[in-house]
């Protein structure tokens, strides 16, 4: 009987928090359970990370940088290295490019390209 109590209270809007604020908790959830699910070779929500990244302000906002780890491109292209900062409209156009051709390595728990996958 708590538990329902304080997700019913929570989700209700605080009178003190805007609207804006609730919408950022809400993005923030979308993007959490959207990179523990990349964890687990979900390609399809790689949009959603990308659309739901906080403000860099925010410490999870370095969870972001998964997509970079997963993906066999940063591996291949020096211009697109785990340390460069993210960028979105680059990612986004390379997932959209290649998301056809990749698999998950259960091993290695990363993407690869079908054709190089053992």
């Amino acid at each position: 009987m708590s538990c329902f109590c304080v997700i019913t209270n929570e989700s209700k809007a605080s009178p003190q928090k805007s609207e804006a604020d609730n919408n950022q908790g809400l993005r923030n959830g979308v993007y959490l359970w959207a990179v523990g699910l990349l964890t687990y070779g979900h390609l399809h929500v790689i949009p959603d990370i990308l659309e739901n990244i906080p403000p860099r302000t925010a410490s999870i906002s370095r969870l972001a940088k998964l997509v970079k780890v997963v993906l066999p491109t940063f591996e291949l292209d020096g211009s697109l290295s785990i340390d460069a900062p993210l960028e979105v409209d680059e990612i986004k156009a390379w997932y959209e490019q290649h998301k056809d051709e990749l698999v998950w390595d259960e091993d290695e728990l990363v993407f690869k390209f079908q054709d190089t996958q053992i």
